[in-house]
C-alpha cells in the first residue's frame, strides 16, 4: 500500500501527476511531479512510472531480504500489527491520526527502513512542525515508541531517534479526575440544582454557554436527538423586557464556530432527568417569585425564571468539589473529561471533532494531544454508570 502523496490532481494549467521513484544512487524513494494539459496523458504517465515503480522497488529491497520494509511500510505495520497488540484504544485514537495524518503525508522521500538516518528524522519533523504547535512533539513521540519496537523485532540494531533534534511538549498536560474522583464528585453533586448541566457537558460535551442557551425544544423526543444552534449571553437580565418569542433567538449568540452547530445523539439517560427539570420548571413557573416569563422553553431556570448564569455553574461546582475533598475543577473541564470518554472508546479524532463542533481536526488535535497519557480510566466506570444511583 501507498502512503506517501500520490495522485493524479486537477490545476490550474492542466494536470498534475505525483509520482514515486527510485534512485539507486542513494537507495532513496522520491517524490516527483510531472505538468500535462489533459487527464489521460496523465493517467497514462502515472500507470507506467508506478509499474516501474514497484520493479524498481523489489529490486532495492532485493538487497536487504525480501522481508524489508521502507520506513512508509514499516509505521503503517506497526500501527496495524504490534501497536494494536498492547495500546489503549485512546493511545490508538491519537496514534493514527499521528501516522496518517502528521507523519505519513510529510513524507517528501522514503527509505528502506534500516538506511534511515537522524538527518532523515530531522528534515521529516521539520516539515511536520508548522502542521500546528504539538505537531512535532506528537509525531517525534510516536516515531521514537516504533523505532524502539523495530529493534525489539530485531528489524533494527539502534534507533535513528537518539541524535534526532528533540521537540518538547509546548502545552501543559490538563489535569483531569480519574475514575474514582469523578464518581465521588457525581455522588457529591447528586442534589445540586446543576446535577443535569454537569451531566450535559461531561456526556455530550456541551460548552457552558450551550448548555445555558439549551431549549426543550431544541430536543427531540422521537429521534432522541438535540440541536446545538446557539449560546446564551453571560446575562440574560438586561434583555428580558426586549424580548418576544419571535426575536427571542437575536438576542442570544451563535455557536463558537459553524462547525459548533451540531445534533447529538442524547444517552438513554438523559430523558428521564430532562422530563423531571421540565416538570420543575412549569411549577417554577407558576410560583410567586417568578420575574421572568420569556425564557419558559429554556432548560436552565432559576427560581425567577430568569436562566442561570456562569456565576450559578461556578459557585455550584465549588461546593461540589470542596465538600468531597477533591482538587478544583471547572464546568469546562467536563467537556474535556467527555473528550477522553470518546477517545478511550476509541473513537476516530476526526469523529470526536465533530461532536464537540471544533473548527478542525487540528483544533482538537492541539488541545488534547496529551490526553490520552493521563491515567483516567473513566471507560468501565462510565459504562456502567447510571445517574439515579447517585441520587437521593
Amino acid at each position: 500500500m501507498d502512503f506517501m502523496r500520490e495522485s493524479i490532481q486537477k490545476s490550474s494549467r492542466g494536470w498534475i501527476c505525483n509520482y514515486k521513484e527510485v534512485n539507486f544512487n542513494n537507495k532513496t524513494i522520491i517524490m516527483k511531479k510531472k505538468n500535462f494539459s489533459n487527464e489521460d496523458d496523465a493517467y497514462f504517465f502515472y500507470k507506467e512510472v508506478k509499474e516501474k515503480y514497484i520493479t524498481d522497488l523489489k529490486k532495492i529491497k532485493k538487497i536487504y531480504g525480501r522481508n524489508a520494509l521502507t520506513l512508509s511500510e514499516y509505521l503503517d505495520d506497526w500501527y496495524q500489527n504490534v501497536l494494536s497488540g498492547y495500546a489503549s484504544a485512546s493511545y490508538l485514537s491519537v496514534a493514527r491520526w499521528a501516522i496518517y495524518h502528521l507523519i505519513l503525508p510529510s513524507m517528501t522521500y522514503d527509505k528502506i527502513l534500516k538506511e534511515v538516518m537522524s538527518s532523515d528524522i530531522d528534515l521529516l519533523l521539520a516539515h511536520i512542525a508548522p502542521l500546528s504547535k504539538c505537531a512535532a512533539f506528537t509525531a517525534q513521540k510516536f516515531l521514537r515508541v516504533a523505532f524502539n519496537d523495530a529493534i525489539i523485532s530485531s528489524r533494527l540494531s539502534c534507533s535513528p531517534m537518539e541524535d534526532a533534534i528533540v521537540y518538547h511538549n509546548p502545552s501543559p498536560k490538563i489535569k483531569l479526575y480519574n475514575a474514582e474522583e469523578l464518581k465521588k464528585f457525581l455522588y457529591a453533586a447528586r442534589d445540586s440544582s446543576i446535577y443535569l448541566e454537569i451531566l450535559l457537558a461531561l456526556f455530550m460535551g456541551l460548552r457552558k454557554g450551550e448548555i445555558r442557551g439549551l431549549r426543550f425544544s431544541d430536543f427531540d423526543w422521537k429521534k432522541q436527538t438535540v440541536a446545538i444552534k446557539r449560546q446564551a449571553p453571560n446575562t440574560t437580565t438586561s434583555i428580558a423586557d426586549k424580548i418576544t418569542e419571535e426575536n427571542i433567538d437575536s438576542f442570544f449568540n451563535n455557536p463558537k464556530t459553524v462547525t459548533s452547530i451540531r445534533t447529538l445523539k442524547v444517552p438513554d439517560f438523559l430523558w428521564p432527568m430532562l422530563e423531571e427539570r421540565k416538570l420543575l420548571n412549569e411549577s417554577i413557573l407558576l410560583g410567586p417569585y417568578v420575574r421572568y416569563k420569556c425564557y419558559s422553553d429554556f432548560v436552565c431556570l432559576t427560581s425567577t425564571g430568569n436562566i442561570k448564569c456562569k456565576g450559578t455553574f461556578d459557585n455550584n461546582i465549588k461546593q461540589i468539589y470542596l465538600s468531597a475533598n477533591l482538587q478544583p475543577i471547572s464546568m469546562h473541564k467536563f467537556r474535556h473529561l467527555c473528550a477522553t470518554l470518546l477517545f478511550e472508546a476509541g473513537i476516530p479524532l476526526k469523529e470526536i471533532s465533530r461532536y464537540l463542533g471544533h473548527a478542525s481536526e487540528t483544533t482538537t488535535f492541539e488541545i488534547y494531544c496529551g490526553i490520552f497519557e493521563a491515567d483516567t480510566d473513566l471507560k468501565k466506570f462510565i459504562e456502567t454508570f447510571d445517574p439515579t444511583l447517585h441520587r437521593r
